[in-house]
């Protein structure tokens, strides 16, 4: 039996398919999230815009906090960045934030 492929494929040569047909795909979403909650020890953060602060609303995030962002990303994941960078922001962390972004 000839073998096909790289180097990677030698692994489960016996198999129909090769390995690397797995380890290609660009989405793996199961693998992503079992290394995702590795890397959250105590599980993934999410931020929650205060009850009381009626002005700040996704829209007001996209416009405001994360254009560039939200020109090239989904409207979601710039909803959940901008999110992240604004408590940043005014946390005790804030001094981590580039001075061009709090000004």
């Amino acid at each position: 039996m000839a073998r096909r492929g790289t180097k990677k494929d030698y692994r489960g040569s016996w198999k129909v398919s090769r390995v690397s047909d797995v380890y290609d795909d660009v989405e793996l979403p199961f693998p992503d999230a079992k290394v995702a909650s590795i890397l959250c020890v105590g599980g993934p953060c999410s931020y929650r815009v205060k009850e009381g602060a009626n002005n700040v609303t996704d829209a007001w995030i996209r416009e405001n906090i994360v254009p560039r962002i939200t020109v090239t990303y989904d409207h979601d994941l710039a909803v959940i960045l901008g999110k992240a960078i604004l408590w940043l922001c005014y946390s005790d962390l804030s001094t981590r934030v580039p001075a061009n972004i709090l000004y």
